[in-house]
């Protein structure tokens, strides 16, 4: 049974989320063949998205992604953790079976309504931040199953969509509002989601097809370099279905387009769907 205090409490104190897991006293159990420091951080994350999202979202929240390191108090049922009882991790296990079936259920159904607007308005941001297809794991897939993800994505139908963000709720300032205008200088370029949180199926398709490319080895060298220097450092915030998209569509992007480094962090920087505001570039 994790001590959420006792988490929330080590990595406050700059404890990194691999020696968080291993922690006696905070008593976490990843699934089995997962990488514990991962998993802890993603469901971390997810316990705080969720909560958020079960309530109407605001632009320009004051939550600050850095503040996701363990720095503040999770949103998720801040109200009713009590010392890590039974209490917190039973309401919690309630809430998402109840909900979208994350962790507990099957994977996330995508979406069939677009939005009510344009992409990067308030009308389309307030649908969106209401949204959880974008989901890190579900029963059966842990995060770095590529096979699972990719799988998951090339069953969706062509018209639908995937919805919302994965680990911590959307902002719209300064996030949303930037990242959408920014992604409208690629939209000849089909390959790019032109919203990162409402990609169409047949678009993350066609990104997740490239994951696996042969490179040469210049093109390997261009391809490390932007991996280690995006806001994440790395593909997405953590291994899921949005990092083998994004790693092809950065695969692609170079052999091409001829992209280099800094051109490809660009890109993945706008597409980035982890929540916000800022990089999640958590270690």
């Amino acid at each position: 049974m994790t001590d959420w205090e006792r988490v929330e409490q080590l990595r406050a104190d700059g404890v990194s989320w691999d020696k968080v897991a291993s922690d006696r006293k905070a008593g976490f159990h990843p699934p089995p063949g997962a990488d514990a420091g991962r998993a802890l951080r993603t469901l971390y994350f997810q316990r705080r998205s969720r909560s958020s999202r079960s309530g109407p979202q605001t632009p320009g929240g004051s939550e600050r992604r850095g503040d996701r390191a363990g720095r503040g108090g999770p949103k998720r049922l801040r109200s009713i953790i009590i010392g890590g009882s039974a209490v917190t991790v039973l309401i919690l296990v309630i809430y998402l079976i109840l909900t979208s079936g994350v962790l507990f259920g099957g994977p996330p159904k995508p979406g069939t309504n677009p939005g009510p607007g344009a992409a990067g308005t308030l009308a389309e941001f307030n649908y969106l931040s209401q949204q959880s297809t974008d989901a890190c794991v579900w029963t059966g897939v842990n995060l770095g199953d590529e096979t699972s993800y990719v799988n998951w994505i090339n069953g969706l139908a062509d018209n639908t969509y995937i919805q919302g963000s994965c680990c911590s709720p959307m902002d719209f300032t300064p996030d949303y509002s930037s990242q959408i205008p920014g992604l409208t200088s690629y939209a000849s370029i089909s390959l790019i989601p032109p919203d990162p949180y409402n990609v169409v199926a047949h678009t993350a398709k066609a990104d997740v097809a490239h994951a696996g490319d042969a490179l040469t080895s210049s093109q390997q060298s261009v391809f490390n370099t932007a991996a280690s220097n995006t806001n994440d450092n790395g593909w997405c915030c953590c291994q899921c279905w949005a990092y083998y998209a994004h790693e092809g569509l950065a695969k692609a992007l170079i052999v091409q387009y001829g992209y280099t480094a800094q051109q490809v962090d660009t890109v993945i920087n706008l597409e980035d769907c982890c929540g916000g505001p800022g990089p999640m570039n958590m270690p």
